[in-house]
């Protein structure tokens, strides 16, 4: 059995796994398992994290249903009632809509419809994002990713629970992510064969150095705050920032800025224009503040596609081999 359990009322539509999926990093993300229930109408999602009171594993499982469906929280391990509490942040049922206009423009309004029940989530603790994050700076999303898998199965942790879908405890389905102190062990040599650069295990560590500062911030819902203290740190921009922002703070005005694609894409979408920048790019989203991330959100969905590419595609280098 779990070691706590919390219902909880969710009032209007929520897809559960497409709100909680871009928390993730890939499908692969050892700290993160989803499944579709039988028929696709329910979803569950389980998480692997540290909290203030220790490990925890979460799972929340929403059945097929309308208005008034109950999502299940389960959880196991020290921060099972930490996280429990923060539940219904995490999957988004305070997700605030208020001022949203997606007549604004056709594509909008029209996967607003298609996905009515995609909200934005939380990761809650910024020291489970970080690093993850930090690993998508300057290289493809598939070298990001394949170092954050590598780094948790080498320096992760097993994981309180149970596997998803079972009630229960056992061997997770799930893999906790190493611990800051863990982290701040690690050497060049450590990071090198998980094909990470100085560049990035540097941001790594001076992110580490001011997590108390981010904690407070993502606990206070301070953008702001929570963006300088990260661009305070040597090697952090405004992508990790703004990066970071959303996905701990489900901030839904926060837009990922100095991302290679994403002024492209959102230019594609909304103008039919093949080339953007971020100036152009938040040109085009300014009417939709204070709900910019939310398009942004949307705009995946909608079925698009990305803009045209121009130029020859970039061959990663092999930075563990090296």
């Amino acid at each position: 059995m779990a070691d706590a359990v919390r219902l909880l009322e969710v009032d209007g539509p929520l897809d559960l796994v497409r709100t909680l999926r871009p928390l993730a990093d890939g499908g692969g993300d050892p700290t993160w398992r989803f499944s579709r229930d039988p028929g696709g109408g329910g979803g569950r999602a389980l998480r692997a994290m540290w909290t203030p009171d220790g490990a925890a594993t979460v799972e929340l499982h929403l059945p097929a249903g309308g208005e008034g469906a109950i999502l299940t929280c389960r959880a196991w391990g020290p921060g099972a009632d930490w996280v429990l509490q923060r539940a219904d942040a995490m999957a988004g049922l305070h997700d605030d809509r208020r001022g949203f206009r997606p007549e604004l423009h056709p594509v909008v309004a029209a996967t607003d419809r298609r996905m009515a029940g995609v909200r934005m989530g939380r990761a809650l603790t910024v020291g489970d994002v970080v690093v993850p994050i930090v690993l998508g700076q300057r290289v493809t999303t598939g070298e990001a990713r394949r170092s954050w898998w590598r780094l948790v199965w080498r320096h992760g942790h097993a994981a309180p629970g149970a596997a998803i879908g079972s009630a229960d405890p056992g061997s997770t389905a799930a893999r906790l992510p190493p611990t800051p102190h863990t982290l701040a062990r690690l050497g060049d040599a450590d990071w090198h064969v998980l094909g990470v650069e100085r560049g990035r295990a540097d941001a790594v560590r001076g992110l580490l150095a001011v997590l108390p500062a981010l904690e407070r911030a993502a606990a206070a819902r301070d953008t702001l705050a929570l963006r300088t203290v990260a661009e305070s740190v040597r090697g952090v921009g405004p992508w990790t920032s703004t990066a970071m922002a959303s996905a701990v703070l489900g901030d839904p005005d926060v837009v990922l800025l100095g991302d290679l694609h994403l002024p492209h894409a959102v230019g594609h979408a909304l103008a039919d224009e093949e080339r953007g920048s971020d100036e152009r790019m938040l040109e085009l989203l300014e009417p939709f503040r204070p709900h910019r991330g939310r398009v942004v959100r949307l705009l995946k969905y909608s079925g698009q596609g990305a803009a045209p590419r121009r130029g020859p595609r970039y061959t990663p280098l092999p930075i563990a081999e090296m």
